[in-house]
């Protein structure tokens, strides 16, 4: 019981600190987390998966047609 409490105490405290630094990301770049990761994880998935996407975006394509 007692390591149930002190997982949901660091979850808890884990939050908070996403919360918080979520917060400073919005005051520093004037955009909120869901728009800083959009552009970032982009650019990543661009730069080392572009060839897979360009292989598999025809064939998604396809089956959904």
């Amino acid at each position: 019981m007692t390591q149930l409490i002190w997982v949901l105490l660091t979850a808890h405290v884990l939050g908070l600190l996403l919360q918080r630094l979520a917060a400073r990301l919005g005051v520093v770049s004037g955009k909120h987390m869901a728009e800083v990761s959009g552009v970032e994880i982009s650019s990543f998935m661009s730069d080392h998966y572009g060839h897979l996407r360009r292989w598999a975006e025809p064939k998604l394509v396809m089956i959904s047609n």
